[in-house]
């Protein structure tokens, strides 16, 4: 893997993120947050998918925009999803979803099957990650609320 790919890789996928955040009327202070969690989170999967697999890549590199997200939703003090929106479009198998359907529309059942089955796997471990994020944070803030309320 070639340092100079990645970070043109980085700073394309920067980019590509700030414009899907403007597109998406984020708000002003999360955009350029939000497109360094998205390329950072692209080249995780990018490593990953050098050197583990790709439905890794997919958990890693999601598990880490959302952390980010949640993390700086907390200090900008907005909602995560104004940063993890944005960052996630890096990561979204769309490619996977298009060969699918054009293998299908080929006739060639048995590769559009094949590759259905790896967009939805991939889909599956960005959706944990979120989920797994969403749901320690959750109960980080309900535990840290429990112990305030002990202080007190």
């Amino acid at each position: 893997m070639d340092p100079l790919s990645l970070i043109f890789d980085y700073v394309v996928c920067f980019f590509a993120c700030f414009a899907f955040a403007f597109i998406l009327n984020a708000p002003g202070k999360a955009r350029i947050p939000a497109s360094h969690f998205g390329a950072i989170g692209y080249i995780i999967y990018l490593i990953c998918l050098e050197y583990i697999n790709m439905p890794t890549g997919f958990f890693l590199g999601t598990l880490f925009m959302s952390i980010a997200s949640e993390v700086s939703a907390r200090v900008l003090k907005m909602p995560a999803t104004a940063l993890a929106t944005p960052a996630i479009v890096s990561l979204v198998p769309g490619g996977g979803i298009y060969y699918s359907m054009m293998h299908f529309v080929r006739h060639e059942t048995a590769e559009g099957i094949a590759k259905t089955v790896e967009t939805l796997i991939n889909a599956g471990a960005m959706a944990m990650a979120l989920a797994c994020t969403s749901v320690a944070f959750k109960i980080f803030k309900y535990y840290y609320k429990k112990s305030k309320k002990i202080e007190q």
